[in-house]
């Protein structure tokens, strides 16, 4: 199954009664939430982040869409967007996109991020609201409203919004996944077998060698899941083994330990999911890389605060992963 992750198609009113068949898989989720059992599936993080209400960031963006990702940072970093004559609406020719487009037999998709969209332009008043709206296109979550509002509505039936307020303000995204989902189990022998390596790193560098160590002396079931989470984006692992791991483009991708020589052993390693990579400063002490890598699956920090217009949540002087 290439340990991928699933969440709603916005395709999916091809088949008549379609909403009734997510509002029927909210209500099981809400069941197996509330009576602790565990779903023969996992959600993708974008998709875990709307049950929990969390709001989408362009950083989940950068996991599944690097180019999207790419054209999001232009426009946060741009002097003057006015400059730019963006509207409220995208146009593709990406395969996906066409599918999910109005004109299915159309080469190019035509899409407004809101209704006349078209007509309005992104200007630097509201240009947060034009960003917001884009990340939920590309995640594939703003074309399916219909189909999330039916799912929150069979979920919050045994889990009332209130309730799930609650749990959202204690339970992380990836603890969202081992709630729903379960523990996976987790063969290190074969994780270690199909890694790859880049950055000047190679199956004997020390942090190489310590990474395998620690995840088979010092990481507890739960932790070996968030490190999994952190670095592919789902804490499942393919039915065949690691060998089996895909990208984003559904292409074979293995799990791959990536040096970073340019990042002094202050920061915390980072991840790019789309790639299955897990980016690891050179590190002088096994213990030194144990304790920062452990910080970076905590999830202690939320993303792009400033640029979205949120507070940073996050102790004084505490190292920030990054994804």
């Amino acid at each position: 199954d290439g340990g991928r992750t699933l969440q709603p198609s916005p395709t999916s009113d091809v088949n008549s009664g379609d909403t009734s068949y997510f509002e029927l898989i909210g209500k099981v989720a809400g069941l197996a939430l509330l009576h602790g059992e565990v779903l023969p599936m996992r959600f993708s993080s974008p998709f875990l982040k709307r049950i929990l209400g969390h709001v989408l960031t362009p950083e989940d963006l950068q996991t599944m869409d690097p180019d999207g990702y790419k054209s999001i940072l232009f426009v946060l970093q741009a002097e003057s967007v006015d400059d730019l004559c963006l509207t409220f609406s995208e146009s593709s020719d990406h395969p996906a996109d066409t599918v999910m487009s109005d004109d299915r037999c159309g080469a190019i998709a035509h899409f407004e991020l809101l209704p006349g969209g078209a007509h309005k332009p992104v200007t630097d008043a509201n240009k947060e609201e034009y960003i917001r709206l884009k990340v939920e296109h590309k995640l594939g979550l703003l074309r399916c409203r219909r189909q999330v509002e039916a799912f929150l509505k069979g979920l919050h039936e045994p889990l009332p919004r209130d309730t799930m307020h609650r749990i959202s303000r204690i339970v992380s995204v990836a603890e969202l996944d081992l709630l729903l989902a379960g523990l996976p189990e987790v063969d290190i022998d074969d994780w270690e077998k199909h890694a790859a390596y880049l950055g000047g790193l190679s199956a004997a560098s020390d942090q190489a060698r310590w990474l395998w160590r620690m995840l088979r002396e010092d990481f507890s079931t739960d932790e070996l899941a968030k490190l999994l989470h952190f670095a592919t984006g789902s804490a499942s692992v393919p039915a065949t083994g690691f060998n089996a791991l895909s990208g984003y483009n559904g292409r074979p991708c293995p799990f791959t330990l990536e040096g970073r020589s340019d990042q002094g052993p202050e920061h915390l390693p980072t991840a790019a999911t789309c790639f299955n990579r897990l980016r690891i400063p050179l590190y002088n002490s096994y213990d030194q890389m144990l304790v920062r890598l452990k910080t970076a699956i905590s999830g202690v920090q939320q993303f792009h605060e400033a640029a979205m217009g949120t507070p940073a949540n996050h102790p004084p002087g505490q190292p920030q992963p990054q994804q």
